[in-house]
This record gives C-alpha cells, sequence and structure tokens, in this order.
C-alpha cells in the first residue's frame, strides 16, 4: 500500500495540511522500497500477469494486488531501477510470501536484496492530520457512519472501528483535529474508514455553506438566475444584484 495513493482524498488532505515538504517526507518516511532485476516495464508486467498477479498502470507506477486481494502495492523505476514500493503498514508475511512465490513461479532472481523485511513495523500510535475543524458536525458524520464516537472530557473524540481504535483531538476550538490510532494493524481499513468521513464531512460543509449562502441572499433581497451542479459535485450559483 502506498498511502500517497491508496486513499485520494486522505492523500490530498495531508498535503494541504501539512505541506508538500513535510507531506513528502511522510510518504518516504513510511514506504519501503526491494529493487529488483526487471530490466524494462514490459519486462515487470509480463512476469507479474504470467505468475497470477495483476498489473495496473497508473500514472508512471504500476499497481498489484496481493494473492488475497486484500492489499496492494506499487512498482515504480526509481534510478533506472525498478523497485517494489511496499508501506510499513503492510504485512511482514503477506510481503515476504509475494517475493517468495513471484520468484518461485517465475523461476528467477528478482529481488536483488535481502528479503528480510525488519523495517515493515506499524510505527507506534501513528498521528495525522485531516481536515475537520467542527466537532458537532463531525460527530455527526461518525455517527451517521456508525461509528459510535465517544466524547471524552477532555474533548477528545474515540471511536471503535472494527479491529481498530482511533482518537480524534483538537489543540484548540478553532483548530483542525488530528486523528490518531490508539489500536490496530490494517491501516488500508483505517484509512478506508477516514476516507468516507472525510468525503461526507465536506458533503456537510458545503450544504452547510449553501443554506447560509441562500439565507444570506434571501436577506439581501438579491435573486438567484442560475445553479449548476459542477463534475466535482461543486455547485456555481449565478446571482442578480440588482434591485
Amino acid at each position: 500500500m502506498s498511502v500517497s495513493l491508496t486513499m485520494i482524498p486522505i492523500a490530498l488532505a495531508l498535503r494541504v495540511t501539512m505541506g508538500k515538504e513535510r507531506f513528502d517526507d511522510f510518504i518516504k518516511s513510511n514506504q519501503v522500497l526491494k529493487k529488483t532485476t526487471f530490466k524494462s516495464e514490459r519486462d515487470l508486467i509480463g512476469t507479474i500477469k504470467k505468475c497470477g498477479f495483476d498489473a495496473q498502470k497508473m500514472g508512471g507506477m504500476i499497481k498489484t494486488h496481493f494473492r488475497d486481494k486484500k492489499g496492494f502495492f506499487f512498482w515504480e523505476l526509481r534510478d533506472g531501477v525498478w523497485c517494489a514500493v511496499f508501506s510499513k503498514y503492510d504485512s511482514e508475511h503477506k510481503v515476504q510470501q509475494f517475493m517468495k512465490d513471484l520468484e518461485q513461479q517465475s523461476m528467477r532472481n528478482i529481488f536483488t536484496e535481502n528479503k528480510d523485511i525488519p523495517s515493515l513495523q506499524t510505527p507506534l500510535k501513528p498521528i495525522f492530520p485531516t481536515n475537520f475543524r467542527n466537532k458537532s458536525l463531525l460527530r455527526q458524520v461518525l455517527i451517521d457512519n456508525g461509528m459510535n464516537p465517544v466524547e471524552l472530557e477532555n474533548g477528545k473524540i474515540i471511536c471503535d472501528l472494527k479491529n481498530a481504535k482511533i482518537q480524534f483531538h483538537q489543540s484548540s476550538k478553532d483548530s483542525i483535529f488530528s486523528v490518531e490510532v490508539l489500536e490496530g494493524a490494517d491501516m488500508q481499513s483505517i484509512f478506508k474508514h477516514l476516507w468516507i468521513v472525510d468525503d461526507e464531512y465536506k458533503n456537510n460543509v458545503q450544504n452547510l455553506v449553501y443554506q447560509n449562502l441562500l439565507e444570506n441572499v434571501e436577506k439581501q433581497g438579491f435573486a438567484i438566475e442560475d445553479e449548476q451542479v459542477l463534475e466535482d459535485n461543486s455547485i456555481m450559483i449565478t446571482l442578480n444584484i440588482q434591485r
């Protein structure tokens, strides 16, 4: 799993809140690269598919699922060498099994380095910034999605997910929330939940802004000439401000 691409909305949120340099450093710190002997993209894709795995081109990278389809990683060309880019959140057993299966089925030595993955360990209580600012709105979105939020006396919000527990924390009333993973190693599942919350939170914010705009338009005595929902689900409104 590559955090930068697995959950695009979350990745974009992280990039905005952390800044480009910190975001890039965050991504690199959570990646584990394994160099290979593939001579070309054609060699890589052909070998992978021949061994029963998928190979989907995504920009300059290639996406491959693990055998059980529960998780994936990417192949990237770095400094002229094709590398498998795993995440520190991937199962060590699953990664090692994939490398073993690929080499056995292709009957060739593909990974040039030691196949032990000592660095594939889930960091202790990872913390990520989010887009969330409105506590009541965040709580409602969590409730609507069955995440059963519990607010503590210190203002933190804890949610019990399937095989995971996360905590939302806001340093001050107007600051953004950070989310901390208290329990659980399946980061793909956790990111999936956060993706849903992120998407619905933004939709609710948009609805609130839209309703406030309509109220202000009515108070000012303006008329709405046109209203369009664009491809990205944003709304464009044309007002007639002549009285």
